[in-house]
């Protein structure tokens, strides 16, 4: 199958109080996606971009936009907020420059499935008026032997997301009107739990994005009230694979 993650970070963003929690995040992705419990991607499948120009990261999602991907992992870690959009609409901005962002609906690739986690603060940035900004878009066992896991954890990963439904997932790492934590980020503690439920499982099967969200919804809160993280995945009985057991 085709697949393809994208982690975008913005640790050093100019003018801006400085996120090494950001950079963590992208280390803890790559780290994760790499392993068997992570599904056991391939170096060629993840991209990160780290600090690049709005250009490069809209150049990799124009490209990547046009291969007819089944799976695509973005995530970004970073500033943001919210505005409040003429029609009311409420709109999530990820900065990836003090005037050019992405939003929850221009980060896509247009993938036949997509879990976008946006690790990132959700303040009030005001109503739109005029609008100054440029919005960044683009056309377009475990007794299984050492070196079997690999490709067997691959093997599960990928039948279990060609089983899945087609559409996205959207993460907020917190609530409108909130402030997400750098040197305790939901997206660490995501993954931490996800490789946790997978060890625990007994089973050779996938664990699912929602259930590893569950697992971490409560930390942030705890480190950082009132954190509280948002998954949105519409009416969907079956969710997005996320982590393997083996």
């Amino acid at each position: 199958m085709k697949k393809q993650a994208i982690i975008i970070v913005t640790p050093n963003l100019p003018g801006s109080d400085k996120l090494p929690g950001a950079a963590q995040d992208a280390e803890a992705w790559r780290s994760f996606l790499l392993s068997p419990e992570g599904g056991a991607w391939q170096l060629e499948e993840i991209k990160v971009l780290s600090d690049q120009s709005t250009s490069v990261i809209e150049g990799v999602l124009t490209l990547e936009s046009q291969k007819g991907l089944d799976y695509c992992l973005l995530a970004f870690s970073g500033h943001g907020h919210y505005k409040v959009l003429p029609d009311s609409t409420k709109e999530t901005r990820l900065f990836v420059s003090h005037t050019e962002y992405f939003t929850e609906r221009t980060l896509s690739v247009r993938a036949k499935r997509e879990l976008v986690v946006m690790d990132a603060c959700r303040e009030y940035g005001g109503e739109v008026i005029t609008e100054n900004e440029k919005i960044s878009s683009f056309s377009g066992s475990r007794m299984i032997r050492a070196e079997d896991r690999f490709a067997k954890a691959r093997e599960i990963f990928e039948k279990a997301l060609l089983l899945s439904p087609e559409g996205r997932t959207l993460i907020y790492s917190c609530s409108l009107n909130q402030k997400a934590g750098d040197i305790f980020s939901f997206t660490r503690f995501l993954i931490s739990d996800a490789e946790r439920l997978a060890a625990e499982c007994r089973l050779q099967q996938t664990i699912s994005v929602k259930a590893a969200f569950d697992a971490a919804e409560a930390k942030p809160l705890i480190h950082n009230a009132p954190q509280k993280p948002v998954y949105d995945a519409g009416r969907c009985f079956t969710h997005l694979p996320f982590s393997v057991s083996l």
